[in-house]
């Protein structure tokens, strides 16, 4: 039997084809898999995603796979709401067995190859979690709210802080006129429009206007000071809830971004991790197997 592991976030999904040792046979990369903002949507992208490892296995590897010949392993955002829980128990499909466990504990379990550590996952959304191996199921998780409540250093609230203050600056004009500049190319200028784009976006939505942020990250005080909040905001969770001795990670999209804001403030190295999410996916996935299997 094989293993497809999924990594899905508010933006994208990652998938993996795993044997049963962890041989990785291919990957694939569709839409936004989170399952509380569109569980039947996200699980199109899952699926689709399954269908494309598929048929990268028979093009690069000449093996014939299908669902009925799969356990499914998904680490998906909104995987440990109740509702979400419920629409996975009926989902209907036809692999071998499915599980379903958060991005953010397949993302511990990639990170240290399922050992203990804390891991800021830092991409559409951003949290913290400890995790150890001796207690899995009680990982502790720190943020993670969802980006109208909370996700403070995330591409959804980095998209947020720009919109706020592109609408106040076209009101009053700033003196940061780069972020202006760079701000009205990509959004223009009208109010009314920008509100009625913005005003139901999605977190994914906001989180799409972080490249344009970040092209001007050094030229622009007012990027600084908001990566200089998500990295005080992050440093902060991690110092009042990490062991110092434990291995720390960061993850995500915005990883390599905030690392050395990090490191700066806790004074302590961070890594980020050789193994992904995928894998984590599948180790959730071989572990549970087992313990099927006695």
């Amino acid at each position: 039997m094989w293993i497809v592991g999924v990594d899905g976030g508010g933006t994208k999904c990652e998938a993996g084809l795993f044997t049963q040792s962890g041989d990785l046979l291919a990957r694939a990369r569709t839409g936004p898999a989170n399952l509380f903002a569109n569980f039947t949507g996200a699980m199109a992208c899952i699926e689709q995603a399954s269908e494309q490892l598929f048929s990268k296995c028979q093009a690069q590897h000449n093996i014939s796979v299908t669902q009925q010949d799969c356990f499914i392993s998904l680490g998906c955002a909104g995987g440990s709401i109740e509702s979400v829980k419920k629409n996975f128990r009926q989902w209907p499909h036809q692999y071998a067995g499915a599980l379903l466990n958060t991005d953010v504990y397949v993302s511990c379990l990639g990170a240290n190859k399922t050992k203990a550590c804390a891991v800021f996952v830092i991409g559409t959304g951003s949290c913290l979690a400890v995790f150890t191996p001796e207690d899995p199921i009680n990982m502790q998780q720190f943020g993670g709210h969802g980006f109208i409540l909370g996700d403070v250093a995330s591409g959804a609230w980095l998209g947020k802080q720009a919109l706020i203050w592109y609408l106040q600056a076209l009101e009053t004009p700033p003196q940061d006129t780069l972020l202006l500049t760079t701000l009205k190319r990509e959004l223009g200028s009208s109010t009314s429009l920008i509100i009625e784009t913005f005003g139901q976006a999605s977190a994914r939505e906001f989180a799409e206007l972080v490249p344009v942020i970040l092209n001007v990250q050094d030229s622009s005080p007012t990027v600084a000071n908001w990566l200089a909040q998500g990295a005080s905001y992050a440093a902060n969770l991690i110092e009042r809830h990490t062991d110092k001795n434990q291995p720390i990670f960061l993850t995500g999209g915005l990883a390599t971004v905030y690392k050395p804001l990090i490191e700066k403030r806790i004074a302590t190295a961070v890594t980020i991790p050789n193994k992904s999410a995928i894998f984590g996916a599948y180790a959730a996935a071989k572990d549970y197997l087992n313990r099927q299997n006695g």
